[in-house]
C-alpha cells in the first residue's frame, strides 16, 4: 500500500469524504460538489487510487461530508494573533492538528450543529477561515510550495491524536465565546450568500414563495440524507417561517410523508428538539450545498449561482420524486 493510500484509508475509517487533488496544485482532479451530499463508491475510490499513487494530492470534503468536519484554517501570518489565545498544545493533544507547507495549522473538529463556513474576523482583519459545508481542505501527506514561494512542502499530522474533538453545538459561537473570555471580540463573516441569515434576522415571519433549496427539500429526500434535512427543514419553519413549535412540528410531520422511507417519528422528533432547544440556525451556506438558484430565490433574485458546477444531478438521483400534490405548509 503506498503512502498516500494509507492515508486516504484511515480517512475513511473516520468517516471523511476525500477527493483527488492535482499534484502539487489545490485544484481538484475531479467535479467534486456532488460528494458534499453523498459518498464516493468504493469503485471511485479504487479508480482515484491509481492517481495518489502516482503523486497526487488528497483533499477531506468539510461539512455534513464528513460527517460534520469544521476545520479551522490558520495561515502562518495570523498565527501571533489568534494562536495566542489559543492553547496550541493543548490542542495537539485533543484533537486533530494539521501543519501546512506555509507553516500555518488546519484544527480538525467535529460538529453536532450546523457546519457553516465562514472567515473569523477581528478590527477588519482575517483571523481564521472556517472551513465546513461546501468547502475542502488538503490533508497529509499532499505536497505544495509554501505561499512564499519555495521547494514543496508536506501537510503534516503534528496532533499526538488524528481523530477530530467533537464540539456539541455551533462552532460559530464556540468560537465566538472562547475568544471573548480572552479579551479578543470577533465577527464572522459567511462566504456565501446570507439571504436567509438575513432574512431570519429580520424579526418578521417570512410568508413569501419557498426558495429553491426549500423546494429540493420539500420533494422528499432518500436514506442517508433524512435527518439532515430534517434539521434544515425544522429551521425554515422555526426560524423563518417563525411557526409556532406546535404548528412547525405538525409541518414537519407533513414533510416527512414525502421522504423515502419517511424517518421514524422518534428519530424526526430528535431532530425538532435539536433545532428547537439548542437553537440551531441553517442558512445560506447550509443550505446552498442542496441546491442553490439566486435567479430564482425570492429573498433576492439578482445573480444566477449554478445548482451544480460539475454537471451532476445528485438531486434526480437520491431525492424522491412525487407526482401527487406535496402537502407542505408554506
Amino acid at each position: 500500500m503506498s503512502e498516500a493510500f494509507g492515508f486516504v484509508s484511515r480517512y475513511l475509517e473516520l468517516g471523511f469524504t476525500v477527493i483527488p487533488i492535482l499534484p502539487l496544485a489545490k485544484e481538484p482532479a475531479t467535479s467534486w460538489k456532488r460528494y458534499q451530499l453523498e459518498r464516493p463508491t468504493a469503485e471511485e475510490i479504487d479508480g482515484w487510487r491509481r492517481l495518489w499513487e502516482k503523486g497526487y494530492n488528497v483533499a477531506i470534503v468539510c461539512g455534513y461530508a464528513s460527517r460534520g468536519l469544521v476545520v479551522i484554517d490558520i495561515d502562518s501570518y495570523r498565527n501571533n494573533t489568534l494562536l495566542s489565545v489559543l492553547n496550541l498544545e493543548k490542542l495537539k493533544k485533543g484533537t486533530m492538528v494539521v501543519e501546512t507547507p506555509s507553516g500555518g495549522y488546519h484544527i480538525y473538529f467535529r460538529c453536532t450543529g450546523p457546519t457553516p463556513s465562514f472567515n473569523l474576523m477581528h478590527n477588519g482583519r482575517v483571523l481564521a477561515e472556517v472551513r465546513g459545508d461546501g468547502r475542502y481542505v488538503l490533508a497529509p501527506p499532499s505536497k505544495c510550495a509554501p505561499k512564499g514561494g519555495g521547494d514543496p512542502r508536506s501537510y503534516c499530522i503534528v496532533s499526538s491524536t488524528d481523530t477530530p474533538a467533537t464540539l456539541d453545538g455551533s462552532i460559530r459561537h464556540e468560537l465566538a465565546r472562547v475568544l471573548k473570555s480572552r479579551g479578543i471580540e470577533v465577527s464572522t463573516v459567511e462566504d456565501s450568500p446570507k439571504l436567509v441569515d438575513r432574512a431570519m434576522s429580520s424579526g418578521k415571519p417570512y410568508r413569501g414563495p419557498p426558495m429553491p433549496c426549500i423546494e429540493r427539500l420539500a420533494a422528499g429526500v432518500g436514506e442517508g440524507f433524512r435527518n439532515e434535512a430534517a434539521m434544515r427543514m425544522a429551521s425554515f419553519y422555526l426560524n423563518l417561517r417563525k411557526y409556532s413549535p406546535g404548528e412547525a412540528w405538525n409541518c414537519l410531520k407533513t414533510w416527512n410523508e414525502a421522504n423515502d422511507p419517511p424517518l421514524p417519528e422518534r428519530e424526526l422528533r430528535s431532530c425538532f428538539e435539536n433545532v428547537l432547544r439548542k437553537g440551531y440556525v441553517y442558512g445560506c451556506s447550509s443550505l446552498s450545498i442542496v441546491y442553490c438558484d439566486r435567479l430564482r430565490c425570492p429573498l433576492n433574485p439578482v445573480i444566477t449561482i449554478p445548482a451544480d458546477v460539475s454537471g451532476y444531478d445528485w438531486f434526480s438521483k437520491s431525492v424522491k420524486r412525487r407526482r401527487s400534490r406535496l402537502r407542505i405548509f408554506f
